[in-house]
């Protein structure tokens, strides 16, 4: 499966599960590319499980070079989420 449609699950399914792992693929997948996806994932999904599942999918694949995202995902309002980044 292109990774550009794997992506786009990620930003158009309606089921929060559907997007939760389509994060965790993402995670397991690396590459520059899906840091944008995760970080858009991060401030744009209204789901907490999905935003803590790109925090999580994010760590997982060492992306610490772009950290301010995993920064203010301590500040979420959903516990989920700010235990992922932490």
């Amino acid at each position: 499966m292109p990774v550009n449609i794997v992506i786009s699950l990620l930003y158009e399914d309606d089921n929060w599960m559907v997007r939760e792992a389509t994060a965790w693929a993402l995670g397991e997948l690396g590459g520059q590319a899906l840091v944008h996806a995760l970080i858009r994932a991060l401030y744009g999904d209204h789901d907490e499980s999905v935003r803590a599942a790109a925090v999580r999918a994010w760590g997982r694949a060492g992306r610490h070079a772009v950290m301010q995202p995993l920064f203010e995902a301590l500040l979420d309002e959903e516990e989920e989420v700010r235990e992922a980044a932490s």
